[in-house]
């Protein structure tokens, strides 16, 4: 989700194709993509409705904030299996944290 955030202006993606052309960004990168884009809808679900300029205004206003963009299909939190950096919903909090 950074990615395509860093890639389109901050504009959030509409669906599951639209990151397709951050998952493409990655690989050419060199970056590893840990789970295929086609095997994300079975167990992850995402607002495709948030708005970044509110999200960035709650990412400036504290340093702690919490946010569930992206979750499982059950609504509950996302664990981050690789390193507490990989969890999505505080990536893109401390992206959008960043001047």
């Amino acid at each position: 989700m950074v990615e395509y955030l860093q890639t389109h202006t901050n504009q959030w993606p509409h669906g599951w194709e639209d990151l397709r052309s951050a998952t493409n960004s990655l690989q050419e990168k060199g970056m590893p993509v840990f789970v295929p884009l086609d095997q994300l809808p079975h167990f992850v679900k995402i607002d495709w409705r948030v708005d970044v300029g509110h999200l960035q205004q709650v990412a400036h206003s504290s340093s702690n904030v919490t946010i569930h963009v992206i979750t499982r299909l059950d609504g509950s939190p996302l664990r981050a299996v690789v390193g507490p950096d990989t969890e999505p919903n505080n990536k893109i909090i401390r992206y959008l944290q960043k001047p």
